[in-house]
């Protein structure tokens, strides 16, 4: 099993910020338990990873002008 996309591991957070707003700490889906961590880590892990997934906007371009005699 390879690792998850940052893009697997965004819409996951998503799911669990939506778990928590909605009172569940965990469920179970056949043999595996997912349990979710505090709201303020995730929302903080869901800010960093949306920074790295997004293009960056910076456009900010340096000329040096010298002397041209």
């Amino acid at each position: 099993m390879s690792a998850p996309t940052k893009q697997e591991m965004l819409d996951t957070i998503e799911t669990a910020i939506n778990g928590l707003s909605s009172g569940v700490k965990s469920y179970t889906i056949g043999a595996r338990t997912v349990t979710y961590r505090d709201i303020a880590e995730l929302r903080q892990m869901r800010e960093q990873l949306k920074k790295e997934l997004s293009p960056h906007t910076d456009r900010t371009t340096f000329a040096k002008f010298g002397n041209p005699l």
